[in-house]
């Protein structure tokens, strides 16, 4: 197998930031009004957005908004033992939502959501929770599941696990009604990372030693990834509509390094310093890349690298860098436009903001 270098070949000399000639994006909050604090979920290709608010004694919803700012409580099933769901992720084409609700015990359970109601997509079946026959279930046993992806498909995928009573870690696909797990693979245990919209699902399964072994599950099949050389475990995640997924991988070392598959090729992503000592976290659908680094003056900022330079993303908001910092990107969509988490410096608070291209911003 060939790799390919992503980005730059960096020494030990720290270059310098690309100063910005104007802004990059134009700054919104999607709760303008919102005095609580608030945090992002993820945002359409349409620009709908998913945003989860907190009341000062810590009671959460989460909400639906429209790009005109229009916000929707996102409700949860019957039987939840609250009346609003977190949000989490939408699909592209903002048809459906996916989130999470607390049930018996408090262990949570992923809903979908197709803009009128929400539906429990439950957990999958558990021999140890469940044994069936005469054999009674655990007391401390409880089982729960979590969302990774909702596409335009109407298909969710998602783990389902142990609450209480050991891990029990499995993936799924949900769709209309039916829950299919995704594996056991050779007998071992799979966690789904994330879903695109074709229905692809990356993740990773539980080898020999418990060491994470990255998977692909594609038109029904599930197939384990080679890694690249010099590696000896990884996961894969940040599943895009092209196909392309990050992979964080560990060496032989004891090293972590990310990649970027695409195509069958793993690029190593070296983004240059300052931003080569932080973390990477998201592959955009464009192909960007997001991550994190450590900001001398604000502490952990978010970042964006495009394979040749990386901008410092409260540095990339012009004027609004007095009012806000960037820390974290929860969603990219296809036209670059990013929901992120944000600390406003006047108002002392977390919020969530919506970062759009400066050049699209100019066509609206």
């Amino acid at each position: 197998m060939r790799y390919d270098i992503l980005g730059l070949l960096i020494g030990c000399a720290m270059a310098p930031v690309p100063a910005m000639a104007q802004p990059l994006y134009t700054v919104s909050e999607v709760l303008p009004d919102e005095e609580q604090r608030n945090g992002p979920g993820d945002i359409s290709r349409k620009g709908w957005a998913l945003v989860n608010a907190w009341s000062p004694e810590g009671d959460g919803r989460g909400l639906v908004c429209s790009p005109a700012g229009h916000c929707s409580p996102l409700p949860s099933p019957v039987g939840a033992h609250n009346p609003y769901a977190t949000a989490y992720r939408i699909s592209s084409d903002a048809a459906y939502v996916t989130g999470l609700s607390p049930f018996d015990g408090g262990a949570p359970h992923a809903i979908f959501f197709d803009g009128s109601q929400s539906v429990d997509i439950g957990t999958l079946a558990d021999p140890v929770c469940d044994p069936g026959g005469d054999d009674p279930a655990p007391a401390d046993c409880l089982l729960a599941s979590r969302p990774v992806g909702v596409n335009r498909l109407g298909q969710v995928a998602g783990v389902s696990y142990r609450f209480k009573g050991g891990s029990g870690i499995r993936s799924f696909i949900w769709q209309s009604g039916v829950m299919r797990e995704i594996g056991p693979f050779h007998g071992q245990q799979t966690e789904a990372n994330s879903m695109n919209e074709r229905g692809d699902v990356v993740g990773h399964y539980f080898a020999t030693g418990a060491a994470p072994m990255p998977f692909i599950y594609r038109r029904g099949k599930l197939k384990p990834l080679p890694l690249p050389d010099g590696c000896v475990n990884g996961s894969a995640g940040s599943l895009n509509a092209r196909g392309q997924f990050l992979l964080h991988a560990t060496t032989a070392q004891g090293g972590e390094e990310t990649y970027v598959h695409s195509e069958g090729l793993y690029s190593k992503v070296q983004p240059p310093p300052p931003f080569s000592n932080g973390s990477i976290t998201k592959l955009g659908e464009d192909g960007k890349i997001y991550g994190v680094y450590w900001n001398d003056e604000y502490g952990p900022v978010a970042y964006v690298f495009d394979g040749v330079d990386a901008y410092d993303l409260t540095d990339s908001i012009g004027a609004w860098r007095g009012v806000y910092f960037i820390q974290g990107i929860a969603g990219a969509n296809g036209h670059g436009t990013l929901i992120a988490s944000a600390w406003h410096r006047i108002h002392h608070r977390w919020l969530a903001v919506v970062l759009t291209p400066s050049a699209l911003a100019a066509t609206r």
